[in-house]
């Protein structure tokens, strides 16, 4: 394809998303902190600006899955219910799903998207499974730990500034556990210099 020969050194999501942008029709989305969308099984979307979560559908208050700019939501099985959160205000571009599998699969890039959907499929379910064995303490140590995996920021000290959208009730919603072991646990934390809070700002240090 020649969208790929000319530029091979951009990554396979941004391809995907340059060619989709440029060939197809989409609508933008505005969200807010807190907002809740249901997805469509018809639609595509990519997440441009915002931080988004994937909500337990039998425990609404715990999220997982870490959706950021650049990240595609697609509902691959129309019979599953797929709910997302935003944590802090963003905006989603949609497109038509049928539009955009025709698309990628005339220019001979569907393997490559779907297989891009697989490794983020993979990547939550062995986050979800390696949470799952940890104390209440390793759990809120591998929030922060994913979390910080997107910040871009230098650190300073040794800390990284965490999101503002992290607070305490976010991170119990996230490692699942209640806010009083979130704070108990932030606290052990800073006790061991691995965390410093300042002015509801969160820094994470990096031997963390």
């Amino acid at each position: 394809m020649e969208f790929v020969k000319r530029y091979p050194l951009v990554n396979e999501k941004a391809i995907f998303i340059e060619c989709i942008l440029r060939n197809l029709k989409s609508r933008r989305q505005l969200f807010e902190k807190n907002d809740t969308f249901i997805l469509a099984a018809q639609e595509v979307y990519l997440i441009n600006k915002g931080t988004l979560f994937q909500m337990n559908l039998l425990k609404e208050h715990f999220l997982y899955n870490y959706l950021t700019a650049q990240d595609f939501v697609v509902k691959i099985d129309p019979e599953k219910k797929i709910k997302l959160m935003a944590v802090e205000n963003g905006e989603m571009i949609i497109f038509s799903k049928k539009e955009v599998f025709d698309f990628l699969n005339q220019e001979k890039l569907l393997a490559n998207f779907y297989l891009t959907l697989l490794e983020k499929s993979y990547s939550v379910t062995d986050y979800l499974s390696t949470a799952s064995t940890f104390s209440s303490l390793d759990k809120v140590k591998y929030v922060l730990y994913s979390i910080i995996q997107h910040v871009d920021e230098e650190p300073t000290n040794g800390f990284l500034p965490l999101p503002s959208w992290v607070n305490k009730k976010t991170i119990a919603q996230i490692s699942q556990c209640s806010v009083s072991i979130v704070s108990k646990t932030m606290r052990n934390l800073e006790e061991e210099n691995l965390l410093r809070i300042e002015h509801e700002i969160w820094y994470k240090h990096t031997r963390l």
